[in-house]
């Protein structure tokens, strides 16, 4: 299946169909990325929204539809606890499950999260000083420092 490049990645904007989790928990998409930078706003209703910026692919687990975007809003108790920990220190790489449960709520269900890695900021340049490196016959550090370049 080929990837389907979003503006922004959104349930709404990946056609995902939530009247399933008003029945019973179901599980939604995966999504993996590098979030480097958030934007906050405030809805209608009051409540902060994060809309996090960077390289996210999501895969919709009820066909394997694969979606590539620069932004997202994942989930909102996703969307806060990254955009926290971008405003830390950008370049986060994270993994989630992301799936629905029903609840006593007005909209009838509520989203889950899975952790499927680590939240962990990133080194944009590692792995290519590392291939740098290699091909120089240097480590890292030693390029790093401006003592490299010796093979």
């Amino acid at each position: 299946m080929k990837q389907e490049l979003l503006k922004v990645i959104s349930v709404a904007k990946m056609g995902i169909d939530l009247a399933p989790a008003k029945l019973g928990p179901v599980e939604l998409f995966t999504i993996i990325g590098q979030a480097d930078g958030v934007q906050v706003g405030a809805g209608q209703d009051g409540n902060s929204w994060y809309k996090l910026k960077g390289s996210f692919e999501v895969t919709r687990l009820s066909d394997g539809q694969v979606f590539v975007a620069g932004a997202a809003f994942i989930s909102p108790a996703v969307d806060g606890l990254l955009a926290a920990k971008v405003q830390e220190s950008p370049g986060v790489r994270f993994a989630f499950l992301i799936g629905a449960k029903p609840s006593k709520t007005p909209i009838g269900y509520e989203y889950t999260v899975k952790t499927l890695m680590e939240e962990a900021p990133s080194e944009a340049f590692a792995d290519l000083r590392a291939l740098t490196a290699a091909a120089v016959g240097d480590t890292p550090a030693a390029l790093e420092s401006g003592k490299g370049g010796k093979k």
